[in-house]
């Protein structure tokens, strides 16, 4: 008997999974439906940086959409705007009938506002930065990130003597900026802008050099001789701290000042450069500057003088073959 109902319990299981599959077999899942009036338009990134050499005073924003149809014009919202000097050439993305891409938007800014170097930030929205189609990539908002700065190109290996690090030289790259170019005739009086990235902390130290390699001059002082109406930074953060000897153990932020900068032994492909700084902790409530030193048991306020030198040679341009005929 027992086995009897084992097997009547085995012809039982299949008749009910085909009970149960009848009577969901006809239904379908569809996907749900984008609002007729929506125009699906979004930018492709949160965030993007753009680079300009110094001179070039515009960059370029676009819009896309999810869906290609007629001719639309997209608002679009500045919801941060550093300093107040980003300016844009329209108020609205224009698509062109079809297009998933809108014309571009000019965004301009006044120059004398930026800092060599220092990124400034524009953030811009549409659609009250919510998508309205639930099929359209990328985001109803977005932020870029302005800096006017060249491509540098780590290029020169020197070894360095940095009398804050060490007396010993180590070595370090210099970097060359790829894109920096001057306007001087004859070609003879072409200089060359070095970098020398993180000499303390994260302080870069920029200077322009004349076609021989000398008469090293601060990357400011260049801008001021030719018209550039950009800042430069000569109080350098250096991202490091000095803690007081005081009982509430005070932090203060570390700065470091290029004072000098002197060229010797300059021949046609290289140079010795010294760099003269000033390294200085700075209290900004009181304007008090206290001494950075390496093996001081007590803080003293003033300012520290080091030096950092290298000598860099420089490649050569490899000229064509003289052809006899």
């Amino acid at each position: 008997m027992k086995l009897n109902k084992f097997f009547f319990g085995l012809l039982t299981i299949p008749a009910l999974a085909l009970t149960a599959c009848s009577d969901y077999g006809d239904v379908d899942t569809f996907s749900p439906e984008a609002d007729a009036e929506a125009t699906g338009a979004f930018f492709s990134k949160s965030t993007s940086s753009n680079t300009l050499v110094p001179g070039k005073t515009s960059f370029e924003v676009v819009l896309n959409r999810a869906v290609s149809g007629s001719a639309a014009s997209i608002p679009v919202t500045v919801t941060k705007n550093d300093k107040d000097f980003f300016s844009l050439s329209a108020s609205s993305f224009s698509f062109d009938a079809e297009s998933q891409t809108s014309a571009p938007i000019t965004v301009s800014f006044d120059e004398t506002a930026c800092t060599f170097q220092e990124p400034d930030t524009l953030s811009l929205q549409v659609l009250g930065g919510e998508k309205d189609h639930i099929y359209a990539a990328g985001y109803a908002s977005t932020t870029v990130f302005m800096v006017v700065d060249y491509q540098w190109v780590d290029f020169l290996q020197v070894m360095l003597t940095n009398t804050y690090v060490s007396d010993e030289a180590s070595l370090t790259t210099v970097q060359i900026a790829k894109n920096f170019e001057t306007e001087a005739e004859p070609a003879t009086q072409k200089q060359t802008l070095l970098q020398v990235p993180g000499l303390v902390g994260d302080a870069n130290v920029q200077f322009v050099v004349d076609a021989n390699h000398a008469n090293p001059a601060e990357i400011g002082t260049y801008f001021t001789d030719n018209g550039i109406a950009l800042k430069v930074r000569t109080e350098l953060g250096t991202g490091m701290t000095l803690t007081l000897s005081d009982e509430a153990k005070t932090e203060l932020p570390v700065f470091m000042d290029v004072t000098n900068l002197a060229a010797s032994d300059v021949s046609a492909s290289k140079a010795a450069y010294t760099i003269t700084y000033d390294l200085y902790a700075k209290d900004e409530k009181t304007g008090k500057t206290y001494k950075v030193e390496k093996d001081a048991e007590t803080v003293e306020e003033g300012k520290s003088s080091y030096t950092a030198t290298f000598t860099a040679e420089f490649p050569t341009e490899e000229k064509e073959p003289q052809t006899t005929e």
